[in-house]
């Protein structure tokens, strides 16, 4: 009867050491639920931020674009008109605009208008 009492000991201890190993596992268990839920949520947050950076990457890449077309156009039209006034003798020479009215005046600097009453233009 000693022996079946010790067998019986036994067991509970058993019993007891598995309780405990049952509620490490389930702890453990919810831990790591928690922990993929809120890893779950960061990469929820994470592919939304990513896609707002996309979307800002290409909107600046569209604005560069543009001012990459603004600035060979700007070139362009820049190259055409020193080659147009290389070839053209300028007929204007001799008359320059006038300053405060879209005017012209003669090279010479005398001015005829009534906003400087006759004073020379620089």
């Amino acid at each position: 009867m000693a022996a079946a009492q010790k067998e019986v000991t036994d067991l509970r201890d058993h019993l007891e050491a598995l309780k405990c190993q049952t509620e490490i596992y389930e702890a453990d268990y919810r831990t790591e639920q928690k922990d993929w839920q809120h890893i779950k949520a960061e990469n929820a947050k994470l592919r939304q931020k990513e896609e707002e950076m996309k979307q800002q990457v290409a909107l600046l890449e569209e604005q560069v674009k543009i001012f990459e077309d603004d600035f060979w156009k700007e070139r362009s039209d820049k190259q055409v008109l020193q080659r147009l006034l290389k070839r053209k003798p300028d007929a204007k020479k001799s008359v320059l605009p006038h300053h405060c009215k879209g005017q012209e005046k003669p090279l010479n600097g005398s001015c005829s208008c009534s906003c400087h009453k006759n004073q020379q233009h620089q």
